[in-house]
């Protein structure tokens, strides 16, 4: 550049001295100089163009060299983005892949969850399933002590309908008590043949007098081992709970007759003088549980066992239930003021009570079922003025034991 630079500067002394000439007044030796300065020129602009073809010629090299490294640094550039590229599509078609496997996975993972949701379903319902028999069998268990008690239609009601459980254990009620005894029951054990006949008997005995009892809408209480105790709650056994309580303490009489009779083979000598003495009381009870067990105390309790203390056959009445039997059921019934001994307080006034064979309807309870109930699920019927309760022998066949059984 400093080369080219100096050549320039005498081109232009050269076309200052050449003007200068051409102001001068031309002679040959002007045009000589002029031609020499005109050779000089012609011969600097030769070496101009020769230097400046030169010069042209190496930029062009210099321009050409750097499109050419430019180029390579682009092609270097350009390899190594295609390398990246390269990695790129590597690296994303490893994601893809990881993608895939995941969405995969999620649905997996859905389909499990969503077959686990199912089964947690159903193992919820079969538990709530299974909670809901248990609390019934539970609920079964804690009233089963009342289902042996009551006629089936009112065991049922007991223990599907709370409501009606819970009134029917209500203390204190007003109530029929009816205590039932066997007159005489030491001396028939002791004239029995064999124990296991005389248990027998007792037992076909206990099964039909509590048939009896429950057929009539009476309450269970026990068997006392010689008797029964059984009372008639008004708000279970209905408005008529007084003559419900006569007329099932007139079939017991009957029955005892009926199944003594049948039973005769069973003793080695037959008492006449044996039969059933059966007292009647009303008055306030409470009934409790006692040991899983239900019970009944109270002061009508007492008295009507002291009046189970009558002669075989006949049926009293102490003073609370007489009162309240007379005013309603005179028609029906025949009562004769006599006297008890009781132990303590000495004669007692009694009143001695039968049927008439005029017939009474009870009033119908609101539990009750229309269903009757099966023959073979209730002891033997005996009507009230049937052969056994006037005192006839009626056939001395024994009394199916399983009938006499089924509900004791």
């Amino acid at each position: 550049m400093s080369d080219a630079g100096s050549k320039g500067g005498s081109l232009n002394d050269t076309l200052a001295s050449l003007g200068a000439k051409l102001k001068e007044p031309r002679s040959i030796s002007a045009t000589s100089s002029i031609a020499a300065v005109l050779g000089n020129l012609s011969a600097s602009n030769a070496m101009n163009s020769l230097n400046a073809g030169t010069l042209l010629s190496s930029a062009r090299g210099a321009g050409s060299l750097a499109r050419t490294l430019a180029l390579v640094n682009k092609g270097r550039h350009f390899g190594d983005e295609e390398k990246n590229f390269v990695e790129w599509q590597r690296r994303l078609a490893e994601s893809d892949d990881k993608l895939t496997d995941l969405e995969k996975q999620l649905a997996e993972a859905k389909s499990v969850a969503e077959q686990n949701q199912d089964e947690a379903a159903q193992l919820r319902a079969l538990v709530q399933r299974h909670e809901s028999q248990l609390n019934e069998s539970k609920r079964l268990v804690e009233w089963s002590y009342l289902s042996h008690r009551v006629k089936p239609a009112a065991a049922l009601r007991l223990l599907s309908d709370e409501s009606f459980r819970l009134e029917f254990l209500q203390s204190p009620c007003n109530a029929y008590v009816v205590s039932i005894d066997i007159r005489r029951s030491t001396e028939l054990m002791l004239k029995a043949r064999e124990p296991s006949g005389f248990a027998e008997f007792l037992n076909d005995l206990a099964g039909a007098l509590k048939n009896a009892i429950l057929q009539n809408n009476g309450v269970f209480e026990k068997f006392t081992g010689d008797g029964i105790l059984a009372y008639f709650p008004d708000h279970f056994t209905g408005p008529d709970s007084g003559y419900r309580a006569l007329k099932a303490a007139t079939e017991c009489h009957a029955l005892f007759k009926q199944l003594y009779l049948a039973n005769r083979r069973r003793f080695t000598s037959v008492i006449k003088s044996t039969g059933l003495g059966i007292g009647i009381d009303r008055g306030e009870v409470h009934t409790m549980v006692v040991g899983g067990e239900l019970a009944v105390v109270g002061t009508p309790v007492v008295y009507a066992c002291r009046m189970g203390g009558a002669d075989a056959d006949q049926t009293l009445l102490n003073q609370g239930a007489y009162e309240a039997i007379a005013d309603r059921y005179h028609e029906f019934c025949d009562i004769e003021e006599t006297e008890i001994d009781i132990k303590h307080d000495g004669p007692t006034v009694a009143y001695r009570v039968k049927l008439k064979s005029k017939v009474f309807e009870p009033t119908t309870t609101t539990w009750e079922s229309t269903d009757a109930l099966a023959p073979d699920s209730v002891g033997p019927t005996i009507p009230l003025n049937s052969a056994a309760a006037a005192g006839s022998a009626p056939t001395p066949s024994a009394p199916s034991g399983n009938a006499l059984r089924s509900t004791s």
